[in-house]
């Protein structure tokens, strides 16, 4: 994960989104011809200087992958405490055994897990009996729509109780056997069920495993918590790891909040694309809303609330089905895309900056869809822009180039 760490350092009313339709009906759509020819299916806008439009096809809804991070970004650092940390906490009982109960942290790594254990160890803690595991916080029927059963990490499901993103980094040797790739992660006996890989590296997701007693993100948290507990010298009398809830009488031992507040958060997954950590932010707020446990039906209601009351745009002209983008049925036309923009502008530098175009964006792709969507600088201005295609053709870059030489202009 250290590469990763790396990588992460670092109303408006109704009235106004119809008049900015209006605006934009009145002034000419100039520029747009040439760009047109690039497109098949899909359409774009950029708001230039003085409120002036380059658009096609604006306010039809298309599919907007990733870019959707941008609207759970925004819905989230506007209901939830900027400066708000993920809980996990931890329990111990008279009779020795460590209950860890999930608290949702999308950024749970081995790192952290290591200083835990050190903190639980200088709690008095030297033994114990049993590790029992509570991820009832987050009741879900399944995984993120649009989520497919493969090994791949974008696929990996969502849990109140996740560590290393519900995924494993591992190296399968010539002889099969499997052993952690990370030098910070201990290889756990819950490796070897991934014998079936060629040799080589490999970083799966590990929701896939069936046959196991317990599910398998709970079942590779408990070992990865009971060999850093080892480490620091914390016997373990079972090896077996059960699923329950502490005793409501029962006060934790420690409170562990996340190395990271949620606008950090909200940077990490809009740089990286985490659909995994998209969606626990996105079930966070869900929560906020609408209280505990968190549903994907709390989150998605909550999410085409906020559009509809706070961002007040019309729900014909966009749905959220889920935080991350994965989902075709989320729709977006790109008219819907810049109000979006429009709000967050005093979160643009969440968003990653190209240094080729000298902008600020956030990419979406899945299979025949590319899109972009942020802003390009000009004169201490933000010029926001969307570009949404549900084509074969990947030609959002070739109409970058010439937004960004309308907005030059």
């Amino acid at each position: 994960m250290h590469s990763i760490k790396r990588l992460f350092h670092k109303r408006r009313v109704l009235h106004l989104f119809f008049t900015l339709s209006i605006v934009f009906l009145v002034n000419p759509v100039n520029g747009a011809q040439d760009i047109e020819q690039l497109i098949e299916k899909g359409g774009f806008l950029l708001i230039k200087e003085h409120g002036e439009k380059i658009g096609f096809n604006e306010n039809k809804t298309f599919t907007p992958a990733s870019t959707v991070k941008i609207l759970t970004a925004l819905a989230a650092l506007e209901t939830i405490d900027e400066d708000f940390r993920f809980t996990t906490s931890f329990y111990y009982d008279q009779n020795k055994n460590l209950y860890i109960q999930g608290g949702g942290d999308p950024f749970l790594v081995s790192e952290e897990i290591e200083v835990i254990c050190e903190k639980l160890r200088l709690a008095g803690i030297t033994e114990v009996a049993s590790i029992i595991l509570d991820d009832s916080l987050y009741q879900l029927t399944g995984p993120a729509d649009g989520a497919e059963a493969t090994l791949q990490p974008y696929d990996a499901h969502n849990s109140a109780l996740a560590v290393n993103f519900n995924t494993v980094h591992i190296k399968v040797q010539k002889d099969g056997s499997v052993i952690s790739a990370e030098d910070q992660t201990p290889t756990t006996p819950f490796l070897r069920h991934f014998n079936f890989l060629p040799a080589g590296r490999h970083r799966i997701n590990i929701n896939q495993l069936t046959g196991l007693t317990i599910p398998p993100h709970l079942q590779y948290a408990g070992e990865l918590f009971g060999e850093f507990l080892k480490i620091n010298f914390i016997t373990i009398a079972s090896p077996e790891i059960v699923v329950g809830k502490p005793p409501a009488t029962l006060e934790p031992v420690l409170e562990w909040q996340s190395d990271y507040v949620l606008s950090e958060l909200i940077s990490m997954f809009l740089l990286s694309s985490s659909n995994f950590m998209a969606n626990q932010v996105f079930l966070q707020f869900g929560l906020q809303k609408k209280g505990a446990p968190a549903t994907w039906q709390k989150a998605r209601e909550s999410i085409n609330e906020f559009i509809l009351n706070r961002l007040e745009i019309p729900s014909a002209s966009i749905h959220i089905e889920e935080g991350s983008g994965l989902s075709r049925k989320t729709y977006m036309s790109p008219e819907a895309m810049i109000h979006i923009l429009e709000h967050f502008k005093p979160h643009y530098q969440l968003l990653s900056f190209s240094k080729k175009y000298k902008l600020y964006r956030k990419t979406g792709t899945l299979k025949k869809v590319h899109c972009l969507a942020g802003y390009i600088p000009k004169n201490e201005e933000l010029l926001p822009f969307a570009i949404f295609l549900n084509q074969k053709k990947n030609k959002r870059y070739e109409i970058l180039k010439q937004l960004i030489s309308e907005a030059s202009k």
